[in-house]
């Protein structure tokens, strides 16, 4: 037991005297800086099967791999994990200072809020995130993002790590999750953050699919692919239903990504979720209709002592026309 409990000042203090100390040896990425967080308790509530890791672990795992550096690498970072030999949240857990569980997770999380500002003022070359389903209040989301697309330094205590890193920075970020970071840059200056983050969220994805393909066995595609079929040949009309909606969250993702003057190309992104999903009813009717007529066509042309005792199946008959 610690004689004097310290607050989460005293622990920014010394962050910044390390810092300081430092310089641009505090954050070591040399361009390669990637960013965790997440997902929050409402998307993780969402997400099926118990095999899902969440975004720290898997964060830490993909940054190793790929040779970037996270928070944790840092020696700040390094020095939170490890303060008073139990880590920041466990300290304050114990610190008798702070009565709540709310107030004790928000004071250990005060310094990291504090020592990522740092890192993403010390931010260039190419960034990484693991933050798909990151909460709006939390550190990234606040903090690490914003400061990364747009630098304050202003409200700092730790001014010689500052002028070590210079304002503005010595060297730009190229890019997040390989997206040009101009592109980025421009979604939140014209829009706002959350624009920007979508469309972090987005290369994140689409760097994920990448690796996973370029990784993945061809045989094992193959068995992949062999078990969708019998899947969309079981069930037409449901494999037709999730493209629907795979397709409009396409559309409505490059609506927003990618302006056109074309208004057909915008319909999704205007129209309500309601309207959207009434569109796809719709298609989803006539697509049911045309499958409902050719079952009918197949059994009439068959003999009849080898027809089905059934007339069409159960979930076409569900998704008959109104």
């Amino acid at each position: 037991m610690p004689r004097v409990w310290v607050l989460p000042e005293d622990i920014i203090a010394d962050v910044d005297a390390m810092a300081n100390r430092l310089k641009d040896k505090a954050f070591p990425h040399n361009g390669r800086l990637h960013y965790y967080s997440g997902p929050s308790r409402e998307v993780w509530g969402l997400i099926a099967g118990g095999f899902q890791e969440k975004n720290y672990p898997r964060g830490l795992i993909w940054a190793k791999e790929h040779g970037a550096m996270t928070i944790d690498d840092s020696p700040i970072g390094k020095f939170l994990n490890t303060y008073r030999k139990r880590g920041t949240f466990n300290y304050f857990k114990a610190n008798p200072l702070f009565v709540t569980r709310g107030e004790k997770a928000a004071a250990g999380l005060l310094p990291w809020s504090h020592a990522s500002r740092l890192l993403s003022l010390s931010a260039f070359g190419q960034v990484t995130t693991t933050v798909t389903g990151a909460s709006r209040e939390g550190v990234y989301y606040t903090v690490e993002a914003p400061n990364t697309l747009a630098p304050t330094y202003h409200g700092l205590s730790a001014t010689e790590f500052l002028a070590a890193l210079s304002s503005p920075r010595p060297k730009q970020v190229d890019a997040i999750n390989l997206i040009p970071f101009g592109d980025i840059l421009n979604a939140y200056k014209s829009k706002d953050i959350e624009a920007a983050h979508t469309m972090i969220q987005l290369g994140e994805i689409r760097m994920a699919l990448h690796e996973a393909l370029e990784t993945s066995k061809p045989d094992a595609i193959k068995t992949a692919l062999k078990m969708a079929s019998k899947e969309v040949l079981r069930s037409p009309a449901e494999a037709y239903k999730y493209f629907l909606e795979s397709r409009e969250r396409f559309l409505v993702d490059r609506a927003l990504q990618m302006p056109s003057t074309n208004a057909s190309k915008q319909f999704m992104k205007k129209q309500t979720p309601d309207v959207r999903g009434k569109h796809r009813e719709e298609k989803l009717d006539q697509f049911t209709s045309k499958v409902l007529l050719l079952i009918e066509t197949e059994i009439a042309l068959m003999p009849p002592a080898s027809r089905p005792d059934f007339i069409v199946p159960a979930y076409v008959k569900t998704r008959a026309p109104r």
